[in-house]
């Protein structure tokens, strides 16, 4: 009988040990519907949305809102160049959100502050081999010409209100922009990363971006331009 009563005991202080230390490394809560489990993972139980591997730079490829950059965004260094109204462009693809994404902001980097003076941001389908926009009815949408006053670094301008379509997962886009000969841009050297070409330039000049791109030329620069996507 004292055997038994002391067995009963052991087993009652350590399930009261139990919870108190469940999830000492993983941070979980008990006898709670929520918590983080995993410590160095972040991510959170009872909801559809978490980030997956803090430390791993993951993404869970279900949405939950997450943005991302779409372009080039590189920091450019000392490299500059002035646009002069030729629309310009970098490639850039989407991830695997089977939603699409969509698009919140258009950006491009400055080397100067000036203006105010006119830009238009916008994106482009791609041509089906990742090598240039598509030569006609390729422009998805844009921000129409717009007065800005410039600042050293990233500008950006909202694509809300300028119908934007979805953009399609594992897709290749071209975010590009038309810059008043006032302006100078960043670009790096050489190819857009992930990508076997350039940036690429429009054969249709204007102060807005063509609704045909037309056909295109190489730089030898990978322009500062790009787009900041939310899953959907």
């Amino acid at each position: 009988m004292r055997l038994r009563l002391y067995l009963s005991a052991i087993v009652l202080l350590s399930v009261a040990c139990l919870a108190a230390t469940w999830g000492k490394f993983n941070n979980i809560t008990v006898g709670s519907t929520g918590g983080n489990v995993g410590k160095y993972n972040n991510v959170t139980i009872g909801t559809t949305t978490g980030n997956i591997g803090a430390y791993n730079g993951l993404v869970s490829p279900g949405g939950g809102g997450a943005t991302f950059v779409c372009g080039n965004n590189a920091s450019p260094g000392a490299n500059s160049d002035s646009n002069a109204s030729l629309p310009e462009a970098s490639p850039c693809t989407t991830g695997s959100n089977a939603a699409g994404y969509t698009i919140l902001t258009f950006h491009w980097y400055a080397q100067n502050a000036v203006g105010p003076d006119n830009v238009d941001l916008g994106v482009y389908s791609d041509n089906g081999s990742q090598t240039a926009p598509a030569t006609t009815s390729s422009l998805l949408c844009h921000t129409g010409t717009t007065s800005i006053t410039s600042t050293v670094g990233d500008n950006s301008l909202s694509a809300s209100g300028h119908s934007c379509p979805t953009l399609s997962h594992n897709t290749t886009y071209w975010p590009a922009m038309t810059l008043a000969g006032s302006f100078n841009y960043g670009f790096t050297s050489g190819n857009c990363s992930g990508f076997s070409v350039t940036g690429q330039a429009s054969s249709n000049s204007g102060s807005a971006l063509p609704a045909n791109f037309g056909t295109a030329s190489s730089f030898g620069e990978c322009f500062n331009v790009w787009m900041v996507i939310q899953a959907n």
